[in-house]
């Protein structure tokens, strides 16, 4: 009887369904139910759907690109009165709008005589960026 319990114990098989008993409630505490949604870790850059309600303001930078039109796509920085230089358009005024806003405004213009069927996207490229300069002793100067 002693062989035996001793043939038993050190058996593959035994050692095998041991290691998936073990392993078993690690796999049921990583898996996530299948409607959870993605978890984004924190300090992780805002989705492209984010950023389409943002509120642009003087000093934000916008990437306009108007697809197959080189000429019309370009960086943009938004004026101190709340309007970008555009070509052909001349100054639009895109404070206070939506990114989304912003897409549909010059999609609408674009197609009121230069562009057919024009596909905008705009992006911020830098959010309200401005240089601070302090003058007089500091302890770390520049920028």
């Amino acid at each position: 009887m002693k062989a035996d319990m001793k043939k038993l114990l050190t058996s593959p098989a035994l050692a095998a369904a041991l290691t998936l008993l073990c392993a078993a409630p690690l796999w049921a505490q990583s898996s996530a139910p299948p409607n959870a949604p993605p978890q984004t870790p924190a300090g992780a850059a805002a989705s492209p759907s984010r950023q389409l309600d943002y509120v642009v303001g003087a000093s934000d930078v916008l990437k306009i690109a108007v697809f197959d039109e080189p000429t019309m796509s370009g960086t943009y920085r938004v004026d101190t009165d709340g309007s970008v230089q555009y070509p052909m358009l001349g100054h639009v005024a895109v404070a206070g709008l939506r990114v989304r806003d912003i897409e549909q405004m010059i999609k609408t213009k674009l197609e009121d005589g230069y562009i057919r069927r024009a596909q905008v996207a705009v992006d911020v490229d830098q959010f309200r960026s401005r240089s601070i300069f302090i003058v007089g002793e500091v302890r770390s100067p520049g920028k």
